[in-house]
């Protein structure tokens, strides 16, 4: 009887110090993922919203929009430099991609990432439409910050053609790629520029695919705004977020750029360091909210 007694005993302690171990690694798991939600989850009543997010391609302010140029002797908005240099564009187009919303408290609401099909959008400054994505299912609360990837991860590209095909096809369409090979143009934008207009540029920030001596280089730019006013989100309802997207800052932004004959013509993330700096700060700005 004695050592049926002690046998009990020991098997209730190792099932109480598994069943501890268990809880113990449950809550490290849960604590981890608390910061990293998608959308509908993490929030008790599943009551949820729509942010549209409104994208603003503006010279300096809101207001100021971006008309395009059919060609070089056509009309359209004349920007001029810091620098001095006027120019204007024939072409405004880039890729969004791997939205997320942040909590006042820091949880990441992501919507879709890794899956430009359903989470990616191109816009183009041609098609109005275009300028306003939607982001569904957004758990009610109040959100700090957006973040979102300008173009296509590296990761994803490198996931295949197949993976991502209904929106390989459709940046096919816009002339967002080099066919599958070289990858996406991440943002494509083209002009002309000096007195009289009779010189082209194109900026097509793309990534440099891996060769035998060297290493892939990501093109695509991590942007994160902070949202001033606080974006509540309500059940049922659509909380829209406009971004300005300054060109004037193409040239006059951090880095004060003169186009040449050697910085007129890019068609990597090579050669485009002062561009792309140019790009990720200063030129994405949080406006306003309705």
């Amino acid at each position: 009887f004695h050592n049926k007694l002690k046998f009990n005993k020991m098997r209730n302690l190792k099932f109480f110090a598994v069943a501890t171990a268990g809880i113990l690694a449950f809550s490290s798991c849960k604590k981890e993922d608390d910061n990293n939600v998608n959308p509908g989850e993490g929030n008790p009543s599943n009551e949820k919203g729509i942010v549209s997010l409104h994208f603003d391609n503006v010279y300096k302010k809101v207001g100021n929009s971006i008309k395009l140029a059919n060609d070089a002797k056509s009309e359209g908005t004349i920007l001029t430099s810091t620098n001095n240099q006027q120019h204007k564009f024939q072409t405004l187009k880039y890729i969004i991609s791997d939205v997320s919303l942040i909590t006042k408290d820091g949880k990441e609401v992501q919507y879709n990432h890794g899956n430009p099909n359903k989470g990616a959008q191109i816009i183009n400054q041609a098609e109005s439409a275009s300028h306003h994505f939607n982001i569904p299912d957004i758990p009610v609360g109040e959100y700090s910050k957006v973040k979102f990837l300008l173009g296509i991860s590296e990761e994803v590209f490198k996931k295949g053609e197949n993976f991502q095909k209904e929106f390989f096809d459709k940046s096919t369409q816009e002339g967002m790629n080099w066919k599958w090979k070289n990858g996406y143009r991440h943002l494509r934008f083209e002009g002309f520029y000096g007195t009289d207009f009779s010189s082209a540029f194109k900026l097509h920030l793309g990534d440099k695919v891996a060769s035998e001596n060297a290493n892939s280089i990501p093109g695509s730019i991590a942007i994160e705004l902070p949202i001033k006013d606080i974006l509540k989100v309500q059940k049922g309802q659509t909380s829209a977020i406009h971004i300005k997207v300054d060109l004037d800052k193409y040239l006059s932004g951090v880095n004060k750029i003169t186009l040449s004959k050697t910085n007129e013509d890019i068609h990597s993330v090579v050669g485009a360091d002062e561009f792309v700096k140019n790009i990720k700060e200063g030129m994405f700005s949080v406006d306003h909210l309705h």
